[in-house]
């Protein structure tokens, strides 16, 4: 039997754990052929959400709970349930009732179909006017067309991953969301299947839809993206931004010299001999920087074991005897 892990992460959830908890074992024993364990992440939960995560535990053998010392957020409460996770799958639904457990079959059908990741789309179980519906489609639209992956649904938290892909990736701040994006751009196969969203209060909305949060977010994939592009090659980085100050310099100083001789402007007369000495010196550091990159580069990818390359199966297992 194929197992699958489910991470729930929870921040001050009380009066949802029981409601959820019922909903999950009920899909749980309606789709007998995969053996199911649940683990709940309390990320610094304030209410009774602990006390009642610690009982729930205490009652059924296939929950786990981890509590966080403290509220990190939803991406570092995912990242603590990665990493106790095991099995062929894992599944994440939020603990506040948005999503429905019963959809989490279709997730791991389209795994055990060959997916890597499949990603949830909500159903709007209402009618929502048009003017609610516009701005989360622009940010939608913006995040697929810089991440290059098509999804409808990039708020979605119902989603299902091979095990192996999310066991120790260590993200930082609030990457979570982008998660599909950066297995998407490791060449792994992204599916999205429909799921059923219920509908939320207006400060929630409020809250999530937010231009600010909003533009966090799409901040947040730029340097996700920067990060995945680069990492293995900084010298790019430091090296292409070094050739930009030394043509800058260049140009500075060029133009001074054309106006000290076309029309006697003194070279002291314009800031432009200053500037160019700064491009100089920029360019000089940035390079310097980059070559620095590269060794320490190197030597931490030495010291961990990790080469720049990928494979599907170990190179040990591709051996042959």
């Amino acid at each position: 039997m194929k197992k699958v892990t489910v991470v729930i992460p929870v921040f001050n959830e009380e009066f949802s754990i029981g409601p959820l908890w019922r909903k999950l074992s009920n899909t749980a024993n309606v789709t007998n052929q995969f053996c199911w364990r649940f683990i709940f992440v309390d990320d610094g939960s304030s209410d009774g959400s602990r006390a009642r995560l610690d009982q729930l535990a205490t009652l059924e053998d296939s929950v786990d709970v981890i509590c966080l010392k403290r509220n990190f957020g939803l991406t570092q409460a995912l990242q603590a349930g990665f990493d106790l996770a095991n099995g062929d799958y894992v599944v994440t639904i939020p603990s506040n009732l948005e999503y429905e457990p019963g959809d989490i079959p279709k997730i791991l059908a389209e795994l055990a179909d060959g997916a890597d990741v499949c990603v949830g789309s909500r159903i709007a179980s209402h009618k929502r006017k048009s003017s609610d519906h516009a701005f989360p489609q622009l940010v939608n639209w913006t995040i697929s067309a810089l991440s290059g992956l098509k999804i409808s649904d990039c708020e979605c938290m119902l989603r299902g991953y091979k095990t192996p892909l999310v066991t120790g990736l260590h993200l930082p701040g609030d990457l979570h969301r982008y998660l599909p994006a950066y297995l998407f751009w490791q060449g792994r196969k992204i599916v999205e299947v429909s799921v059923h969203g219920a509908p939320r209060s207006g400060g929630w909305k409020n809250k999530k839809r937010s231009v600010r949060r909003s533009t966090k977010a799409m901040l947040d994939l730029v340097l996700l993206r920067f990060t995945h592009r680069y990492s293995a090659r900084p010298f790019y980085v430091f090296g292409g931004l070094s050739l930009m100050c030394t043509l800058g310099g260049t140009s500075s100083i060029l133009t001074a010299i054309f106006w000290k001789s076309a029309d006697g402007v003194s070279l002291i007369e314009t800031p432009l001999p200053l500037l160019s000495a700064l491009c100089f010196l920029s360019a000089i550091l940035l390079f310097g920087l980059g070559i620095i990159a590269e060794f320490l580069l190197r030597i931490y990818r030495a010291q961990i074991g990790i080469e720049f390359y990928e494979t599907d199966l170990p190179i040990d297992s591709q051996r042959g005897d």
